[in-house]
């Protein structure tokens, strides 16, 4: 019957008498402090958001819930365990968890990034060989030996005059 009252108020903008509900409450001595306490939270918060409150019974309000349903879904993940996350991880929970309000198939999304992740692996090691092979040709190409290793022959010296060619 006290809730029904006290929203009646609420949304009828009957200011005057939430206020003086919660004097009468806040001053009854048998009331626990820790209740005290609760109560001076919620006329806090009433009488803080009063207009937000009374603006919604306009019948041109329109709201939207979609911050606070985002917010319940990455929460449920990405703050509910006392877990530390790198930039890269909470971003990347946050994009299934998206995909998975969006109504798709996780597995599918993970079974694609997975598959994206190893053919990135793929090409940068051959990537990598193919630019070690090209490497070791040009070294090779680089070192004769008879320009290195011999006096100074006819033989260098025709070498040497191809190899700066």
């Amino acid at each position: 019957h006290l809730y029904a009252t006290l929203h009646r108020w609420l949304y009828t903008g009957e200011k005057g008498y939430l206020q003086d509900y919660f004097k009468v409450r806040l001053n009854d001595p048998s009331l626990p402090d820790s209740s005290k306490q609760t109560l001076q939270k919620v006329r806090r918060y009433l009488i803080g958001n009063w207009d937000s409150i009374q603006r919604q019974r306009d019948p041109q309000y329109i709201g939207c819930s979609a911050e606070g349903h985002v917010s319940h879904w990455l929460s449920a993940r990405l703050s509910s365990r006392p877990l530390g996350w790198s930039t890269t991880g909470a971003e990347s929970i946050a994009k299934a968890r998206a995909y998975d309000l969006n109504g798709s198939d996780l597995k599918t999304w993970v079974t694609n990034q997975i598959k994206t992740k190893e053919r990135e692996r793929r090409v940068e090691k051959l990537d990598g060989r193919l630019g070690r092979k090209y490497a070791r040709q040009y070294d090779w190409s680089g070192k004769v030996a008879i320009l290195h290793y011999s006096n100074n022959t006819r033989s260098r010296q025709a070498f040497g005059t191809i190899a700066d060619y």
